[in-house]
């Protein structure tokens, strides 16, 4: 019941930063299978966005993934020479469609995120035509219609000019059915002779874009968990219902988009992925592309749109005052897991393909990691406190603080702020509040790091992913 409110109401994420020296590795529960059950996709219904354009109030978008971008290509060249007319016109529409999504995918402003409404509706005309197009491409008996497959080509959205390098290296040496361009700044590029790569890169540039409209709505997100904990402990401000209304609202469709957003690559890893690999593989070519489509790509990326789901859902519990501590500290130390786990399966990635993912997601994960257990750890705090367990409460605040002062001393990291606001306004004060009431009162010793992991619960799971259901546009020949 506790899970079904939070999911109706609320929603989380934030940003990476810069990390300059290796941190001490926090207090971390015990190993446990994950409770995320993903349910396989089905097909039928149309995916629609869930508003036109969000509420942008805040200057500078600071995002951890950018928009996959498309090149140029010729969508005719897969039609023989006199083709029926009504499939002529088809691809002639999918042609201009695809050209759309590219021109507003290329020049998407990342700082106002204003048109990610727009960009996401193009996304979605495209890939429904497409989607008609590959029904009818596989479905048989059309096989003198089409010619060859053109050359698709997609920028990368987890990739970086290391990256890119890489690519360019390996198409050098020949390796068959993979083409790289030239490295551009931040960016590799990939691509192949497949529809079912095609369909992959936009179905990831849909999911990226369904995650940036979500973070957009309600940023900052990293200063909303800060604030909600702020009102828990000052008690609510007056004449802030309005305000409140508005962020749960905006919070409930974050949350949605979120949970969207993971059932999108949760889709492309279960679905789409083995038929590129089939694909390429009956044509002769290699299935490795850029590391965006791989299998543990997308399931970091499921994981990260979790967590950031499940950080926010936990503010606005926290904002709220439903939830007992216990619950909030469980909820938050599996938003915690959920970065671990998309830590691990980074770590996991081929060393070539390791290289390809930019430094910022990778500063992403492990700081969202530190920050969210840290403000676990401060729940915990709170929950031994009012169980008058004052050693437990000093020890767990004060790894809290610990982890937070980390944060801040990390160079060019976006959670800085929000580190120096929560130990500035809330978790030093509390920390020296529960110090003196151990000294006063309680009169117990305080735990070492050892002891206080012993104690730390396993995470409790909040939000799974929405499963994903293409829309497809049947060909009428």
């Amino acid at each position: 019941a506790l899970a079904l409110k939070a999911i109706a109401g609320r929603c989380g994420a934030r940003c990476y930063c810069r990390q300059r020296l290796r941190p001490q590795a926090p207090i971390a529960p015990q190993p446990r299978p994950s409770t995320l059950a993903g349910t396989s996709p089905t097909t039928s219904a149309t995916a629609t966005h869930l508003s036109p354009t969000p509420a942008v109030t805040d200057a500078g978008m600071h995002y951890y993934l950018k928009l996959p971008v498309p090149g140029r290509v010729q969508l005719m060249e897969l039609l023989a020479p006199n083709p029926p007319a009504a499939l002529h016109a088809c691809v002639s529409s999918l042609a201009g469609l695809r050209e759309d999504m590219r021109l507003r995918l290329k020049d998407f402003d990342y700082d106002s995120a204003s048109g990610i409404g727009a960009v996401i509706q193009a996304v979605e005309a495209y890939l429904y035509k497409l989607n008609g197009l590959i029904e009818h491409h596989r479905s048989g008996g059309h096989e003198a219609e089409f010619a060859a497959i053109p050359e698709f080509s997609w920028r990368s959205a987890l990739g970086q000019s290391s990256g890119a390098r890489r690519l360019g290296e390996m198409a050098r040496r020949g390796i068959p059915g993979l083409k790289a361009g030239p490295a551009q700044a931040g960016s590799d590029l990939c691509g192949g002779r497949s529809l079912y790569l095609e369909q992959g890169f936009v179905l990831l540039a849909l999911g990226v874009a369904k995650s940036i409209s979500a973070y957009a709505r309600v940023r900052p997100l990293d200063g909303e968990l800060e604030a909600s904990m702020g009102s828990v402990l000052g008690g609510a401000a007056p004449g802030r219902e309005g305000e409140d209304a508005d962020r749960s609202r905006r919070a409930s469709l974050s949350s949605k988009e979120f949970a969207a957003a993971a059932g999108v690559f949760e889709h492309i890893r279960t679905c789409v992925l083995p038929l590129v690999a089939e694909d390429l593989g009956r044509a002769g070519m290699a299935a490795a592309t850029a590391v965006d489509l791989t299998s543990d790509a997308q399931l970091m990326l499921e994981s990260l749109a979790l967590a950031d789901a499940t950080w926010l859902s936990v503010s606005m519990g926290v904002r709220s005052g439903g939830f007992k501590r216990m619950v909030l500290a469980r909820l938050l130390l599996h938003a915690s897991e959920q970065y671990g786990r998309a830590l691990s399966t980074l770590a996991a990635l081929p060393r070539g393909e390791s290289r390809q993912v930019a430094d910022g997601v990778r500063r992403y994960i492990k700081d969202g990691r530190q920050v969210v257990y840290a403000q676990a750890l401060v729940q915990l705090a709170m929950a031994y406190h009012e169980e008058r367990r004052y050693g437990l409460a000093v020890g767990f605040g004060r790894e809290a603080q610990r982890l937070l002062e980390e944060t801040v001393n990390k160079d060019r990291s976006v959670h800085q702020q929000t580190a120096k606001s929560l130990l500035a306004n809330i978790v030093r004060e509390l920390v020296a509040s529960y110090t003196q009431s151990n000294d006063l009162i309680g009169l117990e010793p305080v735990p070492d790091r050892a002891e206080l992991q012993a104690l730390v619960p396993a995470g409790r799971a909040l939000i799974a992913p929405t499963p994903y259901k293409p829309a497809v546009h049947h060909l009428a020949l």
